[in-house]
């Protein structure tokens, strides 16, 4: 699966910030690892590279279009749904 380089949503949600204000959630696979490069930019060792899944992705978690969210990437949309539906934000309404 070719994935453009911003990655390509899977599954979008959404959720009640203070009960009132629509936010988004998007599950983002990728066909690298996102964060293995980040540390070599500011003159760091890399990280250990996490290992792609069976079909040569990782699933990255974003809200409201903005970054990548701070939490690992998932070897499954189940396991990065899982993540999201135990934040302090949730609960999510899933579009699919």
């Amino acid at each position: 699966m070719s994935v453009k380089p911003g990655g390509k949503t899977v599954l979008t949600g959404s959720w009640l910030y203070a009960g009132q204000v629509l936010k988004g959630v998007e599950i983002i696979a990728l066909d690298h690892d996102y964060y293995f490069d980040l540390p070599a930019l500011d003159g760091r060792d890399p990280w250990e590279r996490f290992p792609l899944n069976s079909e040569g992705l990782l699933y990255y978690v974003r809200a409201d279009g903005g970054d990548l969210l701070g939490c690992p990437p998932f070897h499954a949309i189940s396991e990065a749904k899982a993540w999201v539906e135990v934040q302090p934000w949730a609960p999510i309404t899933w579009d699919g």
